[in-house]
């Protein structure tokens, strides 16, 4: 009775099935790095050529993400992320279908195009149904997620990867590589929440939360702080700039249809105030039924508000901009994502050091779990700090994680001998590396993003971060494997490509043509030390230095730069004043975010 209960309630069945899409949507990033070594057999791909997948499909994510917050001005935003995973399923289904190299390539752009719909709408919903106080908590569950999902991915591809072709057939009845079968069954996943998504979730109508107004000089004088607010960011106060979470997604309300049939004709008036929960107001909701509800009806369902104006849409743009704490978040967010992105040889690295498939998914489990709950934690922890330190604590957190990232890279990489005798070692360095690099995105960047942004600018802001970021971190895979061949002496155990009088020697080629893109490759040695010290080396620098510069980048943002709004909200309330006509709604939630930042 109780499972039936939380599925009728369409907001929690809609933030599960939209969690469930973040966790499915890492997995099938992840898949491919799992499956590095494998893929490179089967293709005679050399680390370089690994690399330029990767490289594919994080240029053509980075030049698809701003698509995303333009489709949500027009469709609903679970629409787009049910599109997005039907979009990678069908990529990640062929990929494991693919018989060369050029096929692979091609069919890992098209994946970008259905990663890059996904995560923009998820992160705006999550700002939106979070309250500023919870915020951090919130995207730290997020972020768990999303670690979840590498976790994932990483087991789904290291292990099936190491299961013969001969042991498919016998339980299948068809022979196939493992790392292909993991292709499939991540496709099939993918597929399945895609049906899901369209058919269960709703999207939330994305409005503010000053919406139960009296009469209309409340109104009115609500739209003044907007106009207030807006000169805050405009330059005219450097230390308050910041776009609180109070005003409409749109340029324009609808005015009410008559004041004083307002507070007679509303029941969400007289409602106690509740942040999480958006229901619509008979004023500034599109259509104001006088009849009640229908059972069907819900605050997820409701009309969405027409998109802003361009020149609105552009000039808040223009003033986020413009805001110091969105280009140092967005600069250091460049640097670290390009180290996060060199991670994907890790699985490679491990298994050249001569780990077994199980032993690298243990590894490599253990690394993303401990990534996930050090961003559970590191939420919390950025919450009690910004209590403790209102101007400074979010980057503090930052700076640590980002200075023990340097420490413990330089540890697993440089000083822990490369021996699978020091299992152990290896679990324990990665289990506290991977809790002490996760917090920046939970603790920092996310919370002050969801303050300086206003609500109608979410996803293009978020979708414009990960753009950026991404576009550089794309470079980071081809980066190592060029510093770990041409550098550090790695040498593939296969030519890039096949030598060109094979096929002329070999008179039976062709009637074996078919075989190969399903045959089992060859067995790989139980270790290749040359290659993976290599290979160490070409993650050291693409991690270890990108890392400091993070550190760098947090250390010249403290002081006033981050001040997500100290003075701007006594002057909202002075504007709105104690003993105005505003609802009691509005004024739980001036007070509310006065006493966050006070």
């Amino acid at each position: 009775m109780s499972t039936a209960r939380w599925w009728k309630d369409v907001r929690v069945r809609t933030l599960i099935l939209v969690n469930v899409a973040a966790i499915v949507e890492r997995a099938d990033e992840s898949l491919l790095p799992a499956v590095y070594n494998e893929v490179g057999r089967a293709f005679h791909a050399s680390p370089k050529d690994l690399g330029a997948l990767t490289l594919v499909r994080a240029l053509v994510q980075a030049l698809v993400c701003p698509l995303s917050p333009w489709l949500s001005l027009y469709m609903p935003r679970v629409h787009i992320i049910a599109s997005g995973a039907l979009i990678w399923g069908l990529a990640t289904l062929a990929v494991g279908l693919a018989t060369s190299y050029r096929q692979v390539a091609w069919l890992r752009g098209l994946n970008g195009i259905g990663l890059a719909l996904v995560f923009p709408p998820i992160q705006s919903l999550i700002a939106d149904l979070a309250s500023p106080t919870n915020r951090g908590v919130a995207f730290g569950w997020l972020q768990f997620m999303t670690y979840f999902g590498d976790i994932l991915g990483y087991s789904i591809g290291i292990t099936l990867a190491g299961i013969p072709a001969r042991t498919i057939a016998i339980l299948f009845g068809f022979g196939m590589d493992g790392w292909r079968m993991a292709f499939l069954v991540v496709a099939a996943i993918s597929l399945l929440l895609a049906a899901f998504i369209s058919l269960f979730a709703q999207d939330s109508p994305r409005q503010f939360l000053i919406e139960d107004l009296s009469n209309e000089d409340a109104r009115r004088r609500c739209l003044d702080v907007d106009s207030l607010a807006d000169s805050c960011i405009d330059g005219s106060d450097p230390s308050s700039a910041t776009q609180p979470l109070l005003f409409p997604s749109h340029a324009t309300s609808p005015k009410p249809t008559s004041p004083a049939s307002t507070p007679s004709t509303s029941t969400s008036s007289k409602a106690p105030y509740q942040p999480s929960t958006h229901t619509p107001s008979p004023v500034l909701s599109p259509t104001t039924p006088s009849s009640p509800s229908s059972p069907d009806s819900s605050p997820l369902s409701s009309p969405r508000h027409p998109p802003p104006s361009s020149p609105s849409f552009l000039s808040d743009l223009s003033h986020v901009l413009r805001t110091p704490s969105f280009l140092i978040i967005v600069a250091q967010g460049i640097v670290g994502s390009f180290a996060w992105a060199s991670l994907t040889f890790l699985p490679m690295w491990l298994e050249l050091v001569g780990f077994s498939h199980p032993s690298t998914a243990l590894l490599l489990s253990s690394f993303t779990a401990s990534c996930s709950f050090g961003g559970l934690f590191a939420g919390w922890f950025g919450d009690w700090m910004t209590a403790t330190w209102r101007d400074s604590g979010r980057v503090i957190c930052a700076q640590i994680s980002a200075g023990s990232a340097v420490v413990m890279s330089t540890v697993l990489l440089r000083v822990v001998p490369q021996d699978t005798r020091f299992f152990w070692v290896y679990f324990c360095v990665l289990v506290l590396m991977g809790f002490l690099i996760s917090w920046n995105d939970a603790a920092s960047n996310n919370p002050i993003f969801a303050d300086i942004v206003p609500e109608r600018l979410r996803t293009d802001i978020y979708a414009l971060d990960r753009a950026f970021e991404m576009s550089v971190a794309a470079f980071a895979p081809p980066t190592v494997g060029f510093l770990a061949q041409a550098w550090f002496g790695f040498q593939p155990s296969h030519p890039a490509s096949p030598p060109a009088a094979a096929p002329a020697a070999a008179p039976t080629a062709p009637p074996a043509s078919p075989a190969p893109p399903f045959a089992p490759p060859s067995p790989p040695s139980a270790a290749d030390p040359q290659n993976a010290k290599a290979l160490s080396l070409g993650l050291f620098w693409t991690m270890a230095a990108p890392f400091a510069l993070c550190c760098a980048l947090y250390g010249g943002s403290t002081g006033p730069t981050l001040r997500t709004g100290t003075k701007l909200w006594p002057r909202l309330r002075r504007r709105l004043g104690r003993g105005s006509n505003t609802t009691r709604r509005s004024r739980l939630c001036l007070d509310g975010l006065g006493k966050q930042r006070s």
